[in-house]
């Protein structure tokens, strides 16, 4: 009576270690496709937050030494005998940015050019993308030129002052350096001037 049932459980056991004992090569082999992306993705996850467009990088304040040229579209000094025209001009000065955690920013600066005449600017900066490290903007102000001629009498001569507008940008090369280029166009009632300058912006 019992020989029948027990003849037959050799068998079930006999199967359970044909299953297990041995690994199936493409089992293994889609194991290891199925992880890799995993681990890739992990990967890729971690150099994103070292990518230069996800840099935080906002001073409160900089200093903006640079270079430039100025292209005379309209200048006032063609009326003056004294002095020789030139329509194209070139400067050395610097911006203040004023300390503000973020923008809008004040800028203050200063200029002299070849043709021996000064300038000082007041521009209100407004940043795009002011958290990362290409940062384009634009800003407006006034510019006021010096001419060393008319001495203290220069700041009182509407004549001297100029509306200002410009764009520019702004990329990290090393925090806190960037480098910076500004076009700006400045307007007044005897001078229309093209200004274009370039240098290293240092935060702090």
């Amino acid at each position: 009576m019992w020989a029948a049932p027990h003849s037959e459980a050799p068998e079930s056991i006999s199967d359970e270690p044909a299953q297990t004992g041995t690994a199936d090569p493409e089992l293994m082999q889609n194991t290891s496709q199925t992880v890799s992306p995993n681990e890739k993705s992990q990967v890729e996850r971690f150099v994103e937050k070292f990518n230069r467009k996800d840099y935080y990088h906002a001073p409160r304040q900089a200093l903006y030494p640079h270079v430039g040229a100025v292209l005379a579209l309209v200048d006032s000094t063609e009326d003056d005998p004294d002095k020789d025209p030139e329509i194209l001009n070139y400067l050395l000065g610097f911006y203040w940015e004023l300390p503000r955690r973020l923008g809008p920013k004040w800028e203050v600066g200063a200029a002299w050019t070849t043709m021996s005449l000064g300038h000082l600017n007041i521009m209100r900066k407004h940043i795009y993308n002011e958290k990362g490290a290409l940062r384009p903007f634009y800003r407006y102000g006034i510019t006021m030129k010096i001419d060393p001629d008319e001495e203290l009498a220069t700041s009182s001569n509407f004549e001297n002052y100029l509306f200002r507008v410009g764009v520019g940008l702004e990329d990290i090369v090393k925090p806190p350096r960037s480098v910076r280029m500004d076009l700006d166009l400045a307007v007044g009632a005897e001078d229309i001037w093209v200004i274009f300058h370039y240098g290293y912006s240092f935060g702090w």
